[in-house]
């Protein structure tokens, strides 16, 4: 076979047939990524949306929570206060205030009051031998780290002359760690109870 062309128009052939391979592979490209693009746009907009509703909801309920968290411990601190002012000035001849200021003096390390319930007249079905009955009572309730550190509290608490008795119920020394306890402190009402500075 004979050929025709020569070796220049033979190169300009396979330029030109190279520039529209290029071309027709680029628009190929640039045809499925706009394809993609317009079929994935709307799947898009929408999680886009639902994200940014996500977003500021979360973000409003999180300020709304700690202001809400913000005002209940404010609302605690002031009626603790109030509390506490209305106990200290209720004491009358009792001194409960006083006496509460000794119990926690009292505390040694690793023990842990979790409640402090004062009575001022008790029943004639809650009187013990040994106490009068014109005494008052505290109950208190915590936790111990160790037997020893809970009968230290104890011991320091039968130190103080003004309290007539004090009542650890013998199953609050059952654990040798970790011991929830309950102890009744009788108040002597005859004498006198120094304050605390």
């Amino acid at each position: 076979m004979i050929n025709l062309l020569s070796q220049e128009e033979k190169d300009n052939l396979r330029k030109e047939y190279h520039f529209r391979l290029a071309t027709v592979s680029l628009a190929g490209v640039v045809f499925v990524v706009a394809a993609s693009f317009v079929a994935l746009y709307p799947s898009y907009s929408v999680l886009n949306s639902k994200y940014d509703l996500l977003v500021k909801d979360s973000g409003g309920e999180r300020a709304k929570d700690q202001k809400t968290k913000e005002e209940d411990i404010e609302n605690l601190v002031k009626d603790t206060n109030v509390k506490i002012e209305k106990w200290r000035d209720s004491a009358g001849t009792t001194h409960a205030w006083e006496l509460s200021s000794h119990i926690l003096n009292a505390r040694t390390s690793g023990v842990y009051l979790t409640g402090l319930v004062y009575d001022n007249a008790l029943q004639k079905s809650e009187l013990i031998k040994g106490v009068a009955p014109s005494s008052s009572r505290f109950t208190l309730s915590g936790k111990a780290s160790t037997r020893s550190s809970l009968l230290s509290f104890v011991e320091a608490l039968k130190k103080k002359p003004f309290f007539s008795l004090v009542d650890l119920p013998i199953s609050s020394l059952v654990n040798e760690t970790n011991l929830d306890f309950t102890i009744r402190v009788y108040v002597d009402p005859n004498i006198s109870i120094p304050e605390i500075k």
